[in-house]
């Protein structure tokens, strides 16, 4: 499988993030500068069309000073790469259960067979043949 063109990739991300609403988006402000937030995102591609599954802004991190005081309910690391990863392993989870209850039937997932399983490798699903996940 040839790899996707990372610009057509790049652009679909900014194409999504273009449709979500101004708030929290990058501005200019009044002295005329131009704020800016690193995005990322998530694409799959399958025979050669690409879908934005997840994108995510941020750029920090939760001091370690902090952290005790969080008591688990504070995200550590909110790197916009990190959080698209967060997004997309939802999506995923979301896709396995819709498949489980049998109201879905996933183009990115599937079940693997009886044959696939083995207590090295016991996990019931997998990407589909053919898929390509890029980030």
């Amino acid at each position: 499988m040839r790899a996707a063109d990372p610009d057509l990739v790049a652009d679909l991300v900014l194409h999504h993030f273009s449709t979500l609403p101004p708030k929290r988006k990058p501005q200019v402000r009044d002295n005329g500068l131009h704020e800016w937030v690193p995005l990322s995102g998530i694409v799959a591609e399958q025979d050669g069309v690409l879908a934005c599954l997840s994108l995510a802004t941020g750029m920090k991190c939760l001091p370690a000073s902090k952290l005790p005081f969080a008591k688990g309910n504070a995200l550590h690391d909110w790197h916009a790469e990190v959080l698209a990863i967060r997004a997309f392993n939802r999506h995923l989870l979301n896709e396995c259960r819709a498949v489980l209850t049998g109201t879905f039937s996933s183009s990115l997932i599937r079940r693997r067979t009886s044959s696939e399983l083995s207590p090295e490798s016991p996990q019931p699903f997998a990407v589909r043949d053919g898929v390509a996940l890029h980030i």
